[in-house]
């Protein structure tokens, strides 16, 4: 004997004691079991200590006493299986919610916690309590088919059309049964051993499988996208396409997964695609140019190509799809016309000792004008310039005449200066044109004449003024 029970025995040595004795025949009769050797008998017993679990012993309130720890699995399972569980006013089986455990593993531990040749451990006091697992998804199904009182459903975020915007709609909690609780009650419950256990239906908050943030993100996503949506030739937006109008087309769903499905109704989108021809389709703008002597352009702008829709065959389908995967622009297939663009390089020139000054385009002399220049203490400055203002009119000088410039001149016609307070400007008051300098250091000129130059000059037209 050991302190801890009966040791095993290692090996067993049956002797036989007749051995030498001589043998008599004898009429073999119905065997039932009489006559068997005692040893085979001890041997058998002794062999089943190595492999049985002891007497008394329960798992999960299966009574796995006697058995393997192969069988003794099989009732736990069977255990767990087949247990009446009432929750929420109905009765359902464990198998019913999902609930498992590892029953290898617990019938495993409870053999070598308890094998049948250890005498003491046998009826252990504590019951062994593994622990249950329940599958949510089979649990939920059942509880919602037999107990829908226990549930609130969740409700999603949504996305919708206000104001012009998309904008999120808040996503609102629901209820459930608390399957954690549920699982640790049952694992407490099966250890009675009672056939019907009894389980508190404790509530948990249940969140919506689609968030608050991710409405809130798709809607700013389909607002980013409305900011430029439209048909496109090159860079340019030949055809803009609403906010509202996309609103019309787009379907904005949760997609079960947390996010959003956007699906573009093509048909929608056809009505709008027959009429893009119509619509898009242009002459070619020629334009006429006047640059200065860098090449920079002063006047004229600069056109506009023509453009004309090769076909329309696919587009709704391809503006669909760009717009269900977040995107709202898509490029026309057309042909370009290029507008024709005429380039004028325009200056101006001012020859003091000839009193005289030209028009010039394209390095031609396209007009001159006789003028008068600053006199002498005044002289115009030399050097060269850039028109920076016109003024059609404007009062020259100080109306009292006995302070500095000392003169006055009101209504002087067409001013377009050049450097500081010298400029050219139609002259009424003389007529010396061409004779002899007579200004404070402008450029004079006949009304007439400023006038057809104060037309034909755009702001920042090169002015070389020399002797």
């Amino acid at each position: 004997m050991t302190d801890g029970g009966t040791a095993p025995i290692e090996s067993v040595e049956v002797t036989d004691v007749t051995e030498d004795k001589p043998r008599r025949r004898r009429r073999t009769g119905l065997w039932l079991g009489i006559g068997i050797p005692g040893g085979l008998l001890v041997a058998g017993a002794i062999a089943a200590s190595f492999v049985l679990i002891a007497p008394g012993v329960a798992v999960a309130g299966a009574p796995v006493g006697f058995h393997t720890a192969g069988t003794a699995a099989q009732a736990i399972e069977q255990r767990v299986d087949d247990a009446t569980i009432s929750i929420g006013g109905v009765e359902v089986t464990g198998e019913d919610l999902g609930a498992q455990v590892d029953a290898e593993e617990a019938a495993t531990r409870a053999f070598e916690d308890h094998p049948l040749w250890k005498i003491s451990d046998w009826n252990p006091q504590d019951p062994y309590a593994p622990t249950v697992t329940i599958d949510d998804d089979t649990a939920i199904e059942t509880l919602q088919e037999q107990a829908p009182d226990l549930f609130v459903e969740p409700v999603d975020a949504e996305v919708e059309f206000s104001d012009g915007a998309f904008v999120a709609v808040a996503a609102e909690p629901g209820s459930g049964p608390d399957l954690e609780a549920l699982a640790a009650d049952l694992s407490t419950a099966l250890v009675a051993g009672d056939g019907g256990i009894t389980v508190s239906a404790d509530s948990v908050e249940v969140v919506a499988t689609t968030s608050t943030d991710a409405a809130k993100k798709q809607a700013a996503a389909l607002n980013e996208l409305a900011e430029g949506a439209g048909f496109y030739v090159d860079d340019e937006r030949a055809v803009p396409v609403s906010t509202k109008q996309l609103n019309s087309w787009l379907d904005v769903a949760p997609d079960g997964e947390g996010g959003f499905a956007v699906t573009a109704d093509t048909a929608g989108i056809q009505k709008v695609v027959d009429a893009l021809p119509e619509k898009v389709d242009r002459e070619a703008q020629d334009v006429t140019q006047i640059v200065d002597t860098a090449g920079a352009v002063l006047d004229g702008g600069e056109g506009q190509d023509g453009w004309k829709v090769n076909s329309i065959d696919g587009v709704a389908a391809k503006y669909a799809k760009a717009l269900e995967s977040g995107k709202g622009s898509l490029a026309l297939d057309v042909d370009t016309v290029e507008a024709e663009v005429t380039t004028l390089e325009r200056r101006l020139e001012v020859d003091l000792g000839k009193l005289q000054a030209y028009a010039i385009e394209n390095d031609k002399v396209v007009k001159t004008f006789p003028v008068s220049p600053g006199k002498a203490g005044s002289e115009t400055d030399q050097g060269t310039f850039k028109t920076y203002v016109k003024l059609t009119s404007q009062n020259m000088g100080n109306e009292d005449t006995t302070e500095p410039p000392y003169y006055y001149t009101p209504n002087v016609p067409n001013v377009m200066y050049f450097n500081g307070s010298e400029g050219f400007h139609g002259t009424y008051w003389h007529n010396e044109f061409g004779v002899q300098p007579m200004s404070h250091g402008c450029v004079n000129m006949s009304v007439a004449d400023s006038k057809w130059l104060f037309d034909w000059t755009p702001v920042g037209t090169d002015v070389w003024v020399h002797a």
